[in-house]
């Protein structure tokens, strides 16, 4: 008797545990869900395309695939930046839109070919639509009381965001771009002309500074509609500048005014609306001391990147985090500003020192390389 007793102890003392961890193991145990999560996660990131951290370059017209390849396989990027609606205002080759001959673009590029092959190689397309800046379609621009186009200091005549024929050209435009199979919309030169005289009072289409922040955004909010309904993303391009509150321009006196109000572009506003939002964080573009005390901006790409980052962050800190919409995608130097008496040439190194301040800054792991030319050092 006393040996059968011991026996079945003995079996209890086995079995016990292990009924114990089976049940450990059960499907509302915190070590399964979170396996379970962590498999849909990785399912997700290869099915879902837009989960990936975007990584793009930025190429304008050039069709030459190859070179393009090896461009993103330098630098570990998986995107391109294509002019649909270029600096002029020439429109991307067959793009299902009602033409003026006038901003026609003419190439011998294969575009067809190109968005064929990048498709076919998993490289995530966006469109680069130059929104207010516009040299061809007058009709369409902010004009002086005698009815001639304003131009401002740069030389640049802008359209007016408040004009419902403005609104339409871009919003055909955006949505064709879509509908022809890119992956997202970007809108750059979405503000006003800092130049802030441009607007002044006397001047037809004149509008306050407030009403330029209401007007940027009201544009940003329809073109958002129209590219989510066609399952596009929407990016938004900003100035460096306004993430710290000073005016990025040669005239001085718009120093010490809010970029936001000359510019109509509100970093957390913009953040509200867009699924990207793009600061143009260049070296280059930053006057001494700036941002945030760096003596030399263009000389120090690594230490001027990670402020701009820090600023960001602290801008989107001052925001309820329910509110905002928009990743941050920042632009990033790949030229070598030569109009600055003091300048550094920028190759790979100062490239790669850009990407490694995005990185560190634990804010984002996306990014766009801008080169002018569409090509890389």
């Amino acid at each position: 008797m006393y040996l059968r007793l011991m026996e079945i102890l003995r079996i209890l003392l086995i079995v016990t545990p292990a009924i114990f961890f089976v049940g450990c193991q059960d499907s509302d145990s915190p070590i399964t869900q979170k396996q379970s999560r962590k498999s849909i996660s990785v399912e997700n990131r290869l099915n879902l395309k837009e989960n990936l951290p975007v990584k793009s370059i930025y190429i304008g017209w050039r069709t030459n695939f190859q070179e393009i390849l090896d461009t993103l396989e330098k630098y570990g990027a998986n995107a391109v930046v294509i002019d649909v609606k270029d600096d002029f205002g020439k429109l991307f080759p067959d793009l299902p839109v009602t033409y003026n001959e006038k901003n026609r673009f003419i190439s011998n590029g294969d575009f067809k070919s190109l968005i064929q092959k990048l498709k076919e190689n998993k490289i995530y397309t966006i469109a680069r639509i130059v929104a207010l800046k516009e040299f061809i379609r007058d009709d369409l621009c902010i004009k002086k009381e005698d009815g001639s186009v304003m131009i401002d200091k740069e030389k640049m005549s802008w359209m007016d965001p408040k004009n419902e024929r403005v609104l339409q050209y871009l919003d055909e435009i955006c949505s064709a771009a879509v509908k022809i199979g890119f992956d997202e919309v970007q809108l750059d030169y979405v503000r006003f002309s800092s130049y802030s005289k441009l607007y002044r009072d006397g001047i037809k289409g004149h509008i306050p500074n407030r009403s330029r922040i209401d007007a940027i955004n009201n544009l940003i909010d329809r073109i958002s509609s129209s590219v989510h309904k066609l399952g596009g993303k929407l990016s938004v391009c900003v100035f460096g500048c306004t993430i710290e509150g000073s005016v990025d321009t040669p005239d001085k006196k718009n120093q010490t005014e809010k970029s936001s109000e000359i510019l109509g572009q509100d970093y957390i506003e913009i953040a509200k609306r867009a699924d990207y939002i793009c600061p143009m964080i260049y070296p280059s573009h930053y006057p001494k001391y700036t941002p945030r005390g760096v003596k030399e901006p263009d000389l120090e790409p690594y230490k001027t990147v990670s402020v701009c980052m820090e600023l960001s962050n602290d801008m989107f800190d001052t925001a309820s985090e329910k509110d905002l919409k928009a990743k941050v995608r920042p632009y990033l130097q790949a030229f070598t500003a030569k109009w600055l008496k003091k300048h550094l040439q920028y190759g790979e190194k100062e490239i790669n020192d850009q990407i490694r301040a995005v990185l560190d800054s634990g804010t984002t792991k996306q990014w766009g390389l801008f080169h002018m030319s569409g090509r890389y050092p």
